[in-house]
């Protein structure tokens, strides 16, 4: 029977600063290498689109996050995320630090369960404590938004986009006493509850908003009101699984 192993996400803080990303360089796993392979990815969850995915071994922990109002009749169908930084903090066996950082820029699609924001290998051992943050910001001079969703909203078609040149936030996961075989691989799924990022919002604000050749616009040019609430909602609504890969 596998072992899952579970980190509790927090989202510390958001700045929303896109900026440049690296993300770590694969490591090929060896059985005699004394590491594993730690992968992350992100996961549209609750966003309406059923996707096809193994996650009924999944132990999901997080903040609990209390709505307001949030509208119906979104379904969020495609979108992205940019990953600018990634650093890893973990002591090992009560004694050693290891970190790893990685700088540079990867587009991570949020409806694919197989993209990658990045991996790393990780030393076997037990680890009383383990750090990771991730910076999402889209690359300097990029026209890409950092965060871009689209979907429907009723019949009519709804994008959000952080288009805030310099704009950046930072995702938070913590753990503790977490074991790392050698001869196994791991997956940190990242998930953003999509239900909740217009929380706030009423469908009555919706029905009101500007629309731009028929279809709902939230940035920072458009249906400013709408989008600021979102933008403030990108840091309530992850959690963090994490669990060995079959």
């Amino acid at each position: 029977m596998k072992k899952t192993n579970s980190i509790s996400n927090i989202i510390k803080s958001i700045s929303f600063v896109l900026l440049a990303v690296t993300v770590l360089a694969s490591c090929k796993k060896s059985s005699t290498s004394g590491s594993g392979k730690l992968s992350l990815q992100f996961n549209a969850a609750n966003s309406g689109v059923v996707k096809t995915a193994n996650t009924s071994d999944l132990k999901t922990f997080g903040a609990a996050v209390s709505t307001n109002t949030v509208p119906t009749g979104i379904t969020w169908t495609s979108g992205y995320v940019y990953v600018s930084e990634i650093d890893f903090k973990a002591t090992k066996d009560n004694a050693t630090e290891i970190k790893y950082k990685s700088e540079g820029s990867r587009k991570v699609d949020l409806f694919n369960v197989n993209a990658s924001a990045g991996d790393f290998t990780i030393p076997s051992g037990v680890y009383s404590k383990i750090k990771l943050e991730l910076e999402i910001g889209a690359p300097q001079g990029a026209k890409d938004p950092g965060v871009y969703l689209s979907g429907t909203y009723g019949t009519t078609p709804i994008v959000f986009a952080d288009d805030e040149s310099g704009d950046q936030f930072e995702v938070e996961v913590e753990g503790r006493n977490f074991t790392f075989d050698s001869t196994k691989d791991y997956n940190s799924l990242i998930n953003l509850h999509l239900n909740l990022l217009l929380n706030g919002v009423s469908n009555a604000d919706l029905d009101a908003a500007t629309k731009t050749n028929g279809t709902i616009v939230l940035n920072s040019k458009s249906n400013v009101a709408i989008y600021q609430k979102a933008k403030q909602n990108l840091k309530k609504l992850s959690d963090s699984d994490f669990k060995e890969k079959d």
